[in-house]
């Protein structure tokens, strides 16, 4: 028995308990936030429940458009809303702490949360925790959690899944997918075949800002010892040349930069606000350099390949405390 169906009947119990279910997209969504949010959205009012989903502390990427339901999304943060007016939170892909960054998220005694997620340093904390690491997605865990339920997965859930599973195994490029992964890509891409219309307009609709950059980004690389590779972009950088938080989502700049042969590691260091520091880590060599590890040690999170942390200080501060920490790791593991 997988750990999905020896967990979907419990969940299950617990959403047909409540009353009112609150679902969430993580600070800076990607597509899995937000297709396993509206893929689930979609099921849950399927079974008449009471549904609301928040858009969390970032704004929705205007690429993002063409997620069915979208238009549904309530444009508030966990501080924004009254938690007590619900009593089932549904955190997925993400961990309790990430649904906001703004502020802590405290639970109170009237919700239970069940957390749905696939990332390896998520620590769970619901009263059910369906953390799976050997699913590539959030959504393709939902695909078999809404097959447990005996759900009929309709145009706009497929829509949902397929677009979530794509985009978050770097389109069935990266080592964590699954034949089975393309298994279910194609049975939702029998349900949902216009798909490739969405990932067009997701991959073709970047803003003028977006575009600089990567221009920025690519500019300031600088290398280190052990195939470390670093762009760093400032806040000033960032204000000067009118660029916003969701232009800096376009491209995946540690993406192409571990893809160059001799880069092991490459990070993206965005100082998002003055002393906050967002970092985006990619590696092509995920069996020496395990990123949920590296990125655990400054208290983010992710997976061996594809990992992320935030670190509160100045641009160049947060850049050498993240170079100690690599140095660190490669020493620990004789590298």
């Amino acid at each position: 028995m997988t750990l999905v169906q020896e967990l979907a009947p419990k969940i299950l119990a617990e959403v047909e308990r409540a009353q009112s279910i609150l679902l969430h997209f993580h600070p800076s969504p990607d597509p899995d936030s937000v297709g396993s949010g509206l893929a689930m959205m979609h099921v849950l009012k399927g079974m008449g429940k009471k549904v609301t989903v928040i858009k969390g502390d970032s704004d929705i990427p205007s690429e993002f458009s063409f997620f069915p339901g979208i238009d549904q999304v309530l444009m508030k943060n966990w501080h924004e809303i009254t938690p007590v007016d619900y009593d089932l939170l549904i955190v997925q892909d993400a961990t309790i702490a990430r649904v906001s960054r703004i502020v802590d998220v405290t639970l109170p005694l009237e919700m239970k949360a069940v957390v749905i997620d696939h990332h390896v340093s998520n620590p769970g904390g619901g009263v059910i925790d369906l953390i799976d690491t050997a699913y590539p997605s959030t959504c393709e865990i939902l695909y078999d959690l809404f097959n447990e339920w005996k759900v009929s997965i309709t145009p706009e859930i497929a829509h949902c899944l397929i677009i979530g599973m794509y985009t978050d195994t770097g389109g069935f490029r990266h080592d964590s997918t699954r034949p089975y992964s393309l298994t279910v890509a194609g049975n939702l891409a029998a349900i949902y075949p216009q798909y490739t219309k969405s990932l067009a307009q997701l991959f073709n609709s970047h803003t003028k800002p977006s575009i600089l950059f990567q221009g920025l980004a690519l500019s300031s690389l600088k290398e280190y010892e052990g195939g470390l590779v670093v762009s760093a972009v400032s806040y000033d950088d960032l204000m000067k040349h009118g660029i916003t938080e969701n232009d800096t989502s376009a491209g995946d700049i540690a993406q192409t930069l571990k893809s160059a042969v001799g880069w092991n590691v490459g990070v993206s260091a965005i100082e998002m606000s003055p002393g906050k520091v967002k970092m985006s880590l990619r590696t092509r060599d995920s069996e020496n350099f395990d990123l949920s590890v590296l990125a655990g040690k400054l208290g983010g999170g992710g997976h061996k390949g594809a990992a992320g942390v935030y670190i509160e200080k100045p641009l160049a501060e947060a850049v050498q405390i993240f170079v100690d920490t690599f140095n660190m790791y490669r020493t620990e593991k004789g590298l």
